[in-house]
């Protein structure tokens, strides 16, 4: 039976080292979920009734978008269809908007070289709220240089490790007294990770794909309700300490790794229904998934194929009807993401990428029959 390739990443197979405490990292800023951090700085400045401007990506996740929306009246920057972000668009949004709210993300991983920062501090000012969203990114830098006292950066480490939590860094002095530490919601998000941690593993030791779907069961009820809270929740100090185990430098570095193997396994074949990303792209980004451009008419075959396989690959978000006529749709619609765990080994790219091929020609032999 194919081994079981997926996006899980239990704890007894990660990259650990001794010390990696990172001095960013604090335990009173350590938040359940990239949700909960945003939900406290949201509560901390005072934001209501809606009379300030968020500006955030037209390719962002729908239920943060949704949650935003509950606060702010929100204004999209444009995205480019290889998930560059469109700078003209984002600094005369920013000009002319006036945003209380900034949110700076990319799937690639957002940057500004320094004249475009120096440009961002001048039309900011001391007001505006600026969150670098690093939810699918890994923070691995000990110091920064913020634009000004309101300038925060966020992560979720759900997406990385096996653990829940985010770190909310930067600001001035923030007491957190606010957020509460232990609540029904906090219990039942770490049960549903406790459970699905277990199956998981046991799935990739046995290599049981019916376990492995137990386990994805879990992940979606956890997903439905983790960062929904009324009020901003602290994550765990077990958490926050084990997390500091793991070799973060050594798994980012492996998830470049996979994601240039992914490409050059792709390399091999052409067709019209499948796209890549250019290699100059994967090296100087950071992706937490592999975005694989496939023609609409297809997807649903191809991730029926590949579960068969033991492959489990998925869409990123889906459109939420809310924003349809606001965001990218048709960009949320054109690719699938393949894992980049440190499960998945380069042979595991390979295959992948052969199978994709396989799925192809299966289906054009089979179009071809028909006609």
């Amino acid at each position: 039976m194919a081994k079981i390739i997926a996006f899980s990443k239990p704890f007894f197979f990660q990259p650990l080292c001794r010390k990696n405490k990172n001095p960013l990292f604090k335990r009173d800023d350590f938040f359940l979920s990239f949700g909960d951090s945003l939900s406290f700085l949201i509560d901390y400045y005072g934001i209501q009734d809606k009379k300030e401007i968020a500006l955030v990506p037209d390719f962002y996740c729908p239920d943060t978008l949704v949650f935003i929306s509950r606060h702010f009246q929100i204004v999209f920057y444009k995205t480019n269809s290889d998930f560059t972000i469109d700078k003209g668009s984002y600094f005369k949004e920013i000009k002319e908007k006036k945003p209380k709210l900034i949110i700076n993300y990319s799937f690639l991983g957002f940057s500004l070289i320094e004249d475009e920062k120096k440009r961002l501090i001048d039309l900011i000012g001391n007001d505006s709220i600026i969150i670098e969203d690093y939810a699918h990114r890994i923070i691995d830098f000990t110091d920064r240089k913020p634009f000004n006292n309101n300038h925060f950066v966020i992560d979720s480490v759900r997406k990385h490790s096996p653990f829940l939590g985010s770190h909310l860094i930067g600001g001035g002095v923030i007491k957190n007294n606010k957020a509460q530490k232990i609540n029904f919601y906090k219990i039942k998000c770490h049960l549903f990770q406790i459970s699905k941690g277990l199956l998981m593993t046991v799935a990739h030791f046995l290599n049981w794909p019916w376990l492995f779907k137990q386990s994805e069961k879990l992940f979606f009820m956890q997903n439905e309700i983790i960062g929904n809270s009324p009020r901003s929740t602290l994550g765990i100090f077990l958490s926050f300490y084990l997390y500091n185990l793991l070799d973060l430098k050594k798994l980012k570095e492996h998830r470049r790794k996979i994601a240039l193997a992914y490409s050059d396994g792709f390399k091999n074949f052409s067709s019209p229904y499948i796209r890549i990303l250019d290699d100059n792209l994967i090296k100087n980004s950071e992706l937490s998934h592999y975005p694989l451009f496939v023609d609409q008419s297809i997807q649903e075959e191809l991730l029926i194929y590949l579960e068969k396989k033991n492959i489990y690959a998925d869409r990123l978000w889906d459109v939420d009807d809310l924003f349809k006529s606001q965001i990218n749709s048709e960009f949320y619609q054109s690719f699938i993401i393949l894992p980049l765990t440190w499960l998945v080994k380069e042979d595991d790219a390979s295959f992948i990428a052969k199978q994709v091929s396989n799925f192809m020609e299966e289906r054009y032999d089979e179009k071809k029959r028909i006609l």
